[in-house]
């Protein structure tokens, strides 16, 4: 079920950007792989539609298509009212990762497809670190052991840093003690226990 606010902000796009393109112009212009500028107009109508689909929490890739059209579009320089609409969508968006467990949808790679669309992952962090709920806390666990295993892909030294505030580590403790089940306390538990690796004198 899609919570109020982002049906609230969909429902922006859709007054601000009018009525989306017809289904067959729209699939033609899901797949054209280059943006141009004469394009922008067709992406504004296409937008209420794309933006929906990347709202959806079973695919990751949609939201970075259309950050990646959005940017080339230069989606800065739009229009008051469209920048607001679209910059809606982005908290919108946000605040509702945060409130789904990782395995539904973890929150990294929409921080990172929204850190390129907004240009700065500051105000995303921020208000990841305000927001202590269970789920939260646990796409929280999934970055630190996501930021400790990276993988072929070098760590991101802004996470890293911001891995380091005591408000992090003091929230997931609270959550350990508190945790709905003993899965979700183990879960806490390693990304303390990893936190402590990234971090072993609590100082990035």
């Amino acid at each position: 079920m899609r919570a109020p606010e982002m049906s609230e902000a969909l429902a922006e796009l859709h007054e601000v950007f009018g009525p989306s393109l017809l289904p067959k112009a729209l699939r033609r212009f899901a797949f054209t792989k280059r943006s141009t500028r004469s394009d922008v107009d067709p992406l504004k109508r296409a937008l209420p539609h794309l933006l929906e689909l990347a709202a959806r929490d079973d695919d990751d890739r949609d939201l970075g298509k259309t950050v990646g059209r959005l940017v080339a579009a230069h989606w800065q320089r739009w229009p008051d009212v469209e920048r607001r609409a679209v910059r809606r969508y982005a908290e919108a968006l946000w605040r509702h990762v945060l409130t789904v467990y990782p395995g539904v949808r973890a929150a990294g790679p929409v921080l990172d497809s929204l850190r390129t669309l907004l240009g700065d992952a500051s105000p995303l962090l921020d208000s990841w670190r305000g927001t202590t709920t269970e789920t939260a806390l646990c796409q929280l666990a999934k970055l630190i052991g996501d930021t400790v295993r990276p993988g072929p892909v070098p760590a991101d030294r802004q996470i890293v840093a911001w891995l380091a505030h005591p408000d992090l580590t003091e929230a997931l403790w609270e959550g350990f003690f508190v945790a709905s089940s003993h899965t979700v306390a183990h879960f806490l538990e390693d990304a303390l226990e990893d936190l402590s690796v990234l971090h072993p004198t609590g100082e990035p």
